[in-house]
């Protein structure tokens, strides 16, 4: 019955809403929940806007991947030390060349795929001259506004096992 699907939806939303109010950590699970329910239209995620990225797409030939928003407790932010938009070009920069190529890459799949994908990357990076190490787990996902059916790739990301000093 429609009527009770909706319920459901609205009270595992409310659920959702209630944690991230109350500073519990997002999960790999609520994001891929909220993917699914809202079949990857930008609405109804306020709840969880504050720990994705959200990028412009790449396309075939990119050398580069463009935010339009860096969530302001996203892993990226937290862990490269961001300060806004810009300043992610000027960290990726920094990085090898290699580990800019598989990132474009794997925005772009997502973006040919139009489908979700989750990764757990390896990172070994020097940022500001502080070695940045671990495993992450990624999501990226093709999402767009539904007004302007704009077209951007969230990525959410969840450290889950920092690596240790030698």
């Amino acid at each position: 019955d429609a009527t009770k699907a909706n319920q459901g939806t609205t009270e595992l939303r409310q659920m959702e809403q209630s944690a991230a109010a109350a500073g519990t950590e997002i999960s790999t699970d609520m994001i891929l929940d909220w993917l699914s329910r809202e079949h990857s239209i930008l609405r109804n995620y306020g709840h969880i806007s504050q720990y994705v990225d959200l990028f412009h797409p790449a396309k075939p030939g990119d050398h580069e991947v463009f935010p339009m928003k860096i969530g302001e407790k996203s892993l990226s932010r937290k862990h490269l030390k961001l300060q806004d938009e810009d300043d992610y070009q000027v960290k990726m920069a920094s990085f090898d060349p290699e580990t800019v190529k598989e990132v474009v890459r794997t925005h772009i799949d997502v973006q040919l795929s139009a489908n979700y994908r989750i990764d757990d990357v390896t990172i070994r990076e020097t940022v500001n001259g502080q070695l940045l190490a671990g495993v992450y787990r990624r999501i990226m996902a093709p999402v767009y506004y539904e007004s302007s059916n704009t077209q951007l790739t969230l990525v959410y990301a969840r450290l889950i096992q920092p690596f240790l000093p030698a």
